[in-house]
């Protein structure tokens, strides 16, 4: 049972959260930062904090987290409103 749990834990935020993180990051930016691609992680070149056009990279972990920050906000915002 726990492995189910696990693994429901590891969809909701590697899949959903990540996704959302990608999508905000650059909006409340305004176009400064971007997550880091999975080839730029895996790549064997290291990875710098800043990309060629001076961008800002923000790690896979950091996008999951904005991500679920963002869902928190949300969720928060509705009941409040509500």
């Amino acid at each position: 049972m726990m492995i189910i749990g696990e693994f429901a834990f590891y969809l909701f935020m590697e899949v959903l959260m990540y996704s959302l993180g990608r999508f905000v990051i650059p909006v409340i930016s305004f176009g400064r930062a971007r997550a880091a691609r999975t080839r730029e992680i895996f790549s064997r070149k290291p990875v710098t904090t800043h990309t060629d056009d001076g961008k800002l990279l923000v790690p896979e972990w950091g996008v999951a987290i904005v991500g679920l920050l963002t869902l928190t906000a949300a969720i928060a915002l509705y009941i409040a409103l509500r």
